[in-house]
């Protein structure tokens, strides 16, 4: 069964294939976080990401930092889902919360694909 209400899996897809490119752009292999400390986006990857998401409704972007918690716990099971989107609707554009925070790791790709792997929405 899908979790997912708001949330198209090819967006969320679309998302890791972005976060993916960012990574790989980074202009250090030490950086762990995009933002941290930041006032602006370094990289044209990082830009893109950022303004795709900043097009998300409401509802998709809380989705989208569910999933990326539940693939970033290692701990976390399917039926963890629920907690973290009700969680993520009420602090996910709250700035250095750990909702909001999610998305500037740097391994956010993985944690979708995680996620999504983990509500078993792909394989």
């Amino acid at each position: 069964m899908n979790s997912l209400k708001c949330l198209e899996v090819e967006d969320a897809l679309h998302v890791a294939a972005l976060a993916d490119a960012r990574k790989a752009a980074r202009p250090s292999p030490s950086i762990k976080r995009f933002g941290a400390g930041m006032d602006k986006p370094r990289t044209p990857e990082h830009r893109t990401l950022m303004n795709y998401l900043e097009g998300f409704p409401e509802d998709s972007h809380a989705e989208l930092v569910a999933v990326a918690l539940l693939g970033h716990r290692t701990a976390a099971k399917a039926h963890h889902y629920a907690q973290f989107l009700k969680a993520a609707k009420k602090e996910h554009r709250t700035p250095h919360s750990e909702f909001a925070d999610v998305l500037t790791y740097i391994s956010l790709g993985d944690y979708i694909r995680d996620g999504l792997k983990k509500l078993g929405v792909i394989s």
